[in-house]
């Protein structure tokens, strides 16, 4: 789990180029030759640590969905909404991750896509035209709102240094975390901005 940790914050701050299998090694405090022995190249490092931070998205997901199928459409995207953007305040590194990946093609960024986030969108867009089919995210292209709910939910936890430097508050605290995860079902269901009606607990909505 060193290991993994370790190239983590390597591929998400330097990119996969960039990071070098010594370093990482170093980081976790292993001697280089333990990473091949046990993901036999960087690459097969690099998969092992993308392959371990869905794992554990996926069991988030595992997670609430008996919650979401209890809630109507509308309801069950606020509260999709609300767990990733708590599951990304807890592990910004997917998005650094994917940030440095997705924007050349690769081989890599085609095993990202079919083994990892091909699932994720697709069920993202069925949440997205269910929400649409009861009146939210009208004229929206599902895909569009895809891409924008991914950059509102994470942006300010990949930016952080930026975000803690022009207002002083740590964008991970976890009162932090609550109100930008209200602020961004404000903007995507703009009529529960107040959050009067049905809004979970704070402390339900940390479960992710």
């Amino acid at each position: 789990m060193r290991i993994i940790e370790a190239a983590l914050q390597a591929f998400g701050e330097q990119g996969y180029d960039g990071a070098m299998t010594r370093d990482i090694a170093r980081g976790a405090g292993v001697q280089q030759p333990l990473i091949n022995y046990h993901f036999g190249s960087k690459e097969g490092l690099w998969r092992a640590a993308v392959a371990h931070l869905f794992t554990l998205l996926s069991a988030r997901v595992a997670e609430t969905l008996p919650r979401v199928q209890s809630l109507d459409a509308r309801e069950a995207f606020a509260l999709v909404l609300r767990r990733f953007v708590h599951f990304n305040a807890e592990f910004p590194e997917l998005t650094r991750l994917m940030i440095k990946e997705t924007t050349a093609r690769s081989t890599r960024l085609d095993w990202l896509v079919e083994q990892h986030v091909r699932p994720t969108f697709e069920a993202v867009l069925a949440l997205i035209r269910k929400a649409q089919a009861r009146g939210s995210l009208r004229g929206i292209d599902p895909a569009s709102a895809y891409y924008l709910f991914m950059g509102a939910a994470t942006g300010v936890f990949v930016m952080a240094p930026a975000y803690e430097l022009l207002t002083g508050i740590d964008p991970f605290s976890p009162e932090r975390r609550d109100a930008y995860a209200d602020a961004v079902v404000a903007l995507f269901l703009p009529e529960q901005s107040d959050g009067s009606k049905k809004r979970l607990p704070a402390g339900e909505l940390r479960l992710m």
